[in-house]
């Protein structure tokens, strides 16, 4: 798999993005952190949050802006994408507006370069 598709939870609007130049995939740990009244400091650990990078050479203006009209709806949405492990996966992420650079013509068609997206996993595991 080498393509995101964003959609929305329901599936009545999706995005399958163009081809991913590349995929960065981490997360970060969840917990919390006490001082116990004798100074140590302890560490209550919940789970795991993965987040995905998304970068692409160039977007066309038309895939950015059905991103937009579909993030300004908010809340949390099915992102498909490839996984090292099972090869794909998908869940509900919060995604952030892309990151887009500079805008040009190629071959007579507008297009942003070195776009980029951010998407966070809602649940913890």
């Amino acid at each position: 798999m080498d393509r995101i598709t964003i959609s929305s939870p329901d599936r009545a609007v999706e995005i399958i993005m163009p081809r991913v130049r590349a995929v960065t995939l981490g997360g970060e740990e969840v917990a919390t952190e006490k001082a116990m009244a004798s100074g140590r400091l302890v560490k209550e650990v919940k789970g795991f949050r993965a987040t995905i990078r998304a970068e692409w050479e160039w977007l066309p203006v038309e895939t950015v802006r059905r991103l937009h009209e579909l993030l300004r709806r908010g809340g949390y949405f099915l992102v498909e994408y490839p996984d090292p492990v099972a090869g794909a996966a998908s869940g509900l992420f919060s995604v952030n507006y892309p990151d887009v650079g500079i805008f040009r013509f190629v071959a007579g068609e507008p297009r942003w370069y070195g776009a980029s997206l951010t998407m966070k996993a809602q649940e913890v595991v």
